[in-house]
């Protein structure tokens, strides 16, 4: 029970710690690599998420953000449906997504303090890989979803090992870990729990739970460790690399990305 109470303790803090630092107000162009952080972030919420769930937002929707983080995505939410109740695990996440959402309480995503068929559309973004029990916060986010509504996840996606990024030197210096990896026995970050899912397996666990998949989309974005993206850090000026930044979207979906997004219907 102890070593249980220790580690939540411990990953709350962490992402804490993690909501405190963010800052995409103040994040200047000049600062390249804040610069490429808060590109990634913001693909994420404006460019795939609201993307894909912007045909099933109306001003009657009840949307629920799972894991809010700093709540720019509750904010972007805001602007297109009645109400964006968000909730995450982190104190300090909650106390900067106050003013982003209509209403913000702090909670655990294993246990989901709202009674069942809640919400019209119910959003995870980034969350599940960092769970010991994802399938049981998936059963959780479709509980609280109500029948025919939309639920929409994103999480990492472990065949990114087959893009051109240095993963692949990674992976021949230590095959062993990268196994175990795979198999899920090893977290990707060194910072904290970090366990990616495959496609199909995430497809499975909807199936489950009877939800119609309706969207599956592989998404690469511009990191820090990607190649492009350690040629601008080092040798393009700023303005240069903003460029690149933004003409390299038109090669972000490829067969198998770094990220997925998964949206499925709740029959």
């Amino acid at each position: 029970m102890m070593s249980t109470l220790k580690k939540i303790r411990k990953t709350r803090l962490y992402f804490d710690e993690r909501a405190r630092k963010r800052d995409f107000s103040k994040v200047c162009v000049k600062d390249k690599l804040k610069f490429i952080q808060e590109y990634a972030n913001w693909r994420i919420w404006k460019g795939v998420i609201l993307e894909s769930i912007r045909p099933h937002l109306n001003r009657q929707s009840f949307v629920l953000d799972a894991g809010c983080g700093t709540g720019e995505l509750s904010s972007l939410l805001r602007e297109f449906t009645g109400l964006v109740v968000s909730f995450d695990f982190s104190r300090q996440s909650v106390i900067r997504t106050a003013k982003k959402a209509d209403m913000t309480i702090l909670a655990d995503i294993n246990d989901i303090p709202f009674a069942s068929e809640s919400f019209d559309i119910v959003i995870s973004c980034e969350v599940i890989e960092h769970l010991e029990s994802p399938i049981h916060a998936i059963e959780e986010l479709i509980r609280v979803c109500r029948t025919e509504g939309i639920i929409c996840i994103t999480t990492p996606n472990p065949l990114c090992i087959f893009l051109p990024v240095p993963y692949w030197v990674s992976l021949l210096r230590h095959p062993r870990k990268w196994v175990r990896r795979l198999r899920g026995k090893v977290s990707w970050s060194n910072a904290m729990d970090d366990f990616w899912i495959f496609p199909w397996k995430l497809r499975t666990w909807l199936r489950w739970f009877h939800v119609s998949i309706l969207r599956h989309k592989f998404f690469m974005l511009l990191t820090d460790q990607s190649l492009l993206t350690g040629f601008g850090l080092k040798y393009l000026s700023p303005e240069a690399f903003t460029h690149v930044v933004y003409s390299a979207e038109k090669f972000e979906v490829i067969p198998f990305g770094i990220r997925q997004l998964i949206l499925g219907k709740k029959a």
